[in-house]
């Protein structure tokens, strides 16, 4: 992924400043405190609001098309009388899913979601984890090369939580996946490069500096998170 002077600003407010950063990793963690920019900076690898500056999610930080992106935001509002598996559906439908495997993608969405035991519930009817899973499912449908999840553990009990972080795992071996969170544990579980933002900027922590073990990572991420926050 690249960002070439990406500046956000939103409500007036610039939220991000002039930023350019570089990461290789297929896991990527976006981390910072609420109203610190990191649902605004997914919204922009999305495509959803205007930034200036230049944006590369492939591989080699070059260009990935909108319809090679799945997005999967903190909330979104559908129709209540919609079940998990037809709000899977329709997303299949509008990325152009072929018919003829669309049923077999579906249920892979929602079963590497953890949404098969309620896949028939209409959306009224949610919790708000079950929400968060379905958020994520219906961002898998079209097997996308590039997966933006916003805080893909909030509202989820810990055995969901640490399913979601095997599931990362797993897609990520696929496709490129960045995650937002403001947990020091999710970054350092979920591995790969950590991007702190604050004060409109980005610092990047490279995979191979923080370490391999999960203690590690934690200890390393929260010493330069808490070091920020003193500054």
């Amino acid at each position: 992924m690249r960002l070439s002077n990406v500046s956000i600003r939103r409500a007036g407010r610039e939220v991000l400043s002039d930023v350019s950063m570089e990461s290789s990793s297929s896991v990527i963690t976006i981390m910072g405190e609420n109203g610190a920019g990191k649902s605004s900076l997914l919204l922009a690898l999305a495509g959803l609001i205007p930034y200036r500056g230049e944006v590369g999610l492939g591989s080699k930080g070059d260009h990935v098309d909108a319809d090679d992106i799945g997005f999967a935001p903190q909330s979104i509002v559908w129709p209540g009388y919609l079940s998990p598996e037809e709000i899977c559906r329709t997303a299949g439908f509008l990325r152009r899913v072929d018919e003829s495997v669309i049923s077999e993608r579906v249920d892979e969405a929602l079963r590497l979601a953890g949404c098969l035991e309620f896949r028939k519930t209409r959306a009224k009817r949610l919790s708000g984890g079950q929400r968060r899973r379905t958020s994520l499912a219906q961002a898998l449908v079209h097997a996308p090369s590039v997966l933006l999840l916003d805080e893909p553990t909030s509202e989820l009990d810990p055995r969901f939580a640490a399913s979601v972080v095997n599931t990362v795992k797993v897609l990520s071996q696929r496709s490129r996946v960045v995650v937002s969170t403001h947990s020091v544990e999710g970054a350092a579980e979920l591995g790969g490069d950590v991007l702190v933002v604050r004060g409109g900027g980005v610092r990047v922590l490279d995979e191979s500096s923080l370490g391999t073990g999960v203690h590690e990572r934690r200890r390393a991420i929260a010493d330069v998170f808490s070091t920020q926050e003193k500054t």
